[in-house]
This record gives structure tokens, sequence and C-alpha cells, in this order.
């Protein structure tokens, strides 16, 4: 990384502080995916600043924008533009949307119909549109940054799976702490015209912009650093709580976030930490989960990952949520092909424990898969029907769980030796 661009992600992360006041950590993300020109779903409850942050990344950056915003009325020629006939020259002409832009602000996504939504498909996944069955290249860098409300669903229409897998992150910006709220009002306390992002400056320009979305994804990530990342994938597959796991989409963009994370903070490599520091963000929404799961799951489940596949040995930082999980046993290798196993190295003998196993080098070229150990089944105080003895009785069923006493005496079975009570029904007068 040149001292250009560090000292010019610094200062682009510094003034959108000065705006957004919250997590670090999402201005971290937001810096990301715009060197990885992915786009992101912002989403959080009414008055938390997405807005805010989109408009002031287009000021920070010598960026193009427009916004849009989304009603159960808007058609998708409204989004990418149409022709239009020209009285004049007694011809059709092109009117380009508000799509043809570099960063795009789609508020309230959701509030869009299926339709609509629709029409951002290929301009996210390609870059490009087609309309009249001729294709336009959209200006480079193209970001959409796009806000839904996770709280009110009256009038909206939830994203289908696969318009969720094109966005590269989704993040949430949070409440503010109280001492972060005390800020916010100080600095609008002064004019209520004027806004914090009409006064930021530009800092970086669109040519250094695009030099350091190239620069950045040429960050060295060695081998086995790659097999955690499909490990990870592997292993959201087998998640009891997820129906459906990560796609191979899913996994070359962690890459690429990697690479980005390792190179906004100073680092020539990728490691195990920048992958489990960007995951949640990058992979969350692309789980599908099981029914008894709600999509506030998908953040816990992450973590269950991370603890579960081991950290590889390579250029492994200290604590890591993975080490701990790093001494579990791994299950029996599988007939088709896992990802390889990963080991740590061998402590010193005075810091070997009598409780940790460690495994030989070449022991991890064995493909071998850790899964979650199974819940124990319940206990059951009654032996199976085919284990009891011929003259055992069996349990006594509750008066309450059949039709009445009778039933109870019916399905009782007494010992040898005991009468069964005779019980008189009242039967009136033939």
């Amino acid at each position: 990384m040149t001292a250009l661009a560090q000292t010019g992600i610094n200062a682009l992360k510094e003034q959108l502080a000065s705006v957004f006041i919250g997590d670090d950590n999402v201005l971290d993300n937001i810096i990301i995916a715009l060197l990885c020109q992915g786009h992101v779903l912002l989403e959080d409850a009414p008055g938390t600043g997405k807005t805010t942050l989109a408009k002031a990344l287009s000021k920070s950056v010598a960026l193009s924008f427009k916004r849009i915003q989304c009603t159960p009325d808007l058609m998708p020629s409204d989004i990418l533009g149409g022709n239009i006939y020209q009285p004049q020259s007694q011809d059709f002409k092109f009117i380009p949307g508000p799509i043809f832009t570099n960063l795009l602000l789609v508020d309230e996504i959701n509030r869009a119909a299926p339709r609509t939504q629709s029409a951002f498909l290929e301009a996210m996944a390609e870059g490009t549109i087609t309309i009249d069955r001729k294709t336009a290249h959209l200006p480079k860098p193209f970001l959409v940054i796009a806000t839904q409300n996770p709280v009110e669903f009256a009038g909206t229409f939830a994203l289908p799976e696969a318009q969720l897998d094109r966005f590269f992150m989704r993040l949430t910006l949070g409440r503010p702490t109280v001492e972060q709220a005390l800020v916010i009002l100080q600095s609008h306390s002064h004019n209520r015209q004027s806004q914090p992002v009409e006064a930021l400056k530009t800092l970086i320009t669109k040519e250094h912009l695009i030099e350091w979305q190239h620069t950045s994804q040429k960050t060295t990530i060695d081998t086995q650093v790659q097999e955690y990342i499909v490990a990870l994938i592997e292993a959201s597959h087998h998640h009891k709580g997820i129906r459906l796991g990560a796609s191979p989409r899913a996994a070359i963009a962690l890459m690429h976030a990697a690479k980005a994370y390792a190179f906004i903070h100073g680092d020539g490599f990728v490691t195990p930490h920048h992958i489990q520091s960007i995951a949640p963000a990058v992979l969350a929404h692309r789980l599908i989960l099981s029914h008894q799961n709600t999509a506030d799951n998908a953040g816990k489940i992450m973590h269950q990952l991370l603890q579960q596949v081991p950290v590889p040995g390579v250029a492994q930082t200290a604590n890591t949520p993975s080490q701990t999980a790093s001494t579990q046993p791994a299950a029996p290798a599988r007939r088709h092909s896992t990802p390889t196993a990963y080991t740590e190295p061998t402590p010193p003998p005075h810091q070997a424990s009598s409780t940790s196993t460690h495994v030989p080098a070449q022991a991890s070229q064995v493909p071998v898969q850790t899964y979650q150990a199974a819940p124990a089944p319940p206990h059951n105080t009654q032996p199976p029907a085919h284990t009891r003895l011929s003259g055992q009785p069996a349990a006594e069923t509750a008066p309450h769980e059949g039709n009445g006493i009778e039933a109870f005496f019916s399905k009782r079975k007494e010992p040898s030796g005991v009468k069964k009570p005779r019980i008189q029904k009242n039967t009136p007068n033939e």
C-alpha cells in the first residue's frame, strides 16, 4: 500500500466520521465495499443516518450521485430510462434514467414492487442495462447503496434471495451511545437549515479510486487461507439452522473483501483474522435459514460457524474466535470432496496441555470436516417394548391421556394374581 493511498483512506474515514457519529466498523466496511465495487444494503430503523452516510461518501469522493425514493407505483422505466419519441426529428431518443451514475442511493428499496426491484439485477451484477434489445454500459465505478426499514412491513415487498445475493454487504448502523447522541445534537444546534454533509470537501479523485480498487485486489492471499474460506462456505451447508448455505459468489466476495480489509489496514497479505472480521457482513444476509430461525439469528449462526471451522496455522493472529474450536476433534472423513482441515502449530513442551491434541503436519492433507455435535436424545426412563421381559408390566397411562377411566383400565395390564375391578355402567331402561 502506497503512502498516498494510506493517507487518502485515513482522511476519507476521518471525514466520514465527522458526519456519521457511530460505529467505526461501519465506516471500514463502507470503504471496503467501495474498493471492491460492491453494493451495500443498509438495514436499520429510520433516522439512524443511512442517507447521511451515503451522501457523505459521494461528497468525499469525486463521484456523481443520484437518489431514488422507492414507492409501490415506481416503474422500471423510472429507474433505467427509456426511448422517448421526439416530434422534431420524428424518431425515438433514449433518455437515461437515474441509474446512470457512479453512486446510486435507493431509499427504502423494499417498498418498490418486485417488477421494479428486478430492474436492478442486471445493473448490480454486470454493470449494464438492456432496453429494447440494446445494451448500455453504466459509468464506472458503479455502486448501489440501498436502504430498507426492518421495523415496518406494511406496504413493503421483501427482497428475494437472488437479489440479496447481489449485495456485497449488509450493514446495520445501530443506535448511538449517549455521548455520540450528544455530539449529534451539538453539530446541528447552530443552524437548522445547514447540514454537515454540505460542508464536506472532495478528498479522493475518481482516477485515484479506480487505481486503489485494482491495487487492493493484488494483496497476497495464501492457499491455506483460501481453503479456510472454502471450509466456512462448506460448513454453512451442514449447519442444522441453515436451509441453504452460501454460494460460490459469496466465497469470491469474501476473498475480495478480506483483501480490501488488509489493504486499508496496511497489511501486505490476508490472514484468518481478516476473514473472521469481515465474514459476518459479507455472508450473513446470503444464508437462507431454516423455518424455526429468523433473520435476526443470522449473526449468531455466523458466529457459530467461525467457532466450528478450524483456523489454519499460517499467518494466524492471537485472540481469534476460532482458536478455541481448533482443538476440537474432527468428524470422520466423508466420501465426497471436502475442504482440507487445518491444524494449529505444535506449541513448546512447557505450553502443552494434557487435554490438547496435536496432529502431525502431514495429517493436514487428510480431508475431514468438522460438524456440530447432534443434541443428545431425551432420557427415556421406560425401556422399549422389544427389550422388556414378557412378564414385566408397561408403564401406566395417566387417566387424562385416554378417554376416561374406562380407557385407563382397558390399557392397563395388571400383574398376575391381581383382579381387575369391575365397572358398572348405568344404562337406561329398555
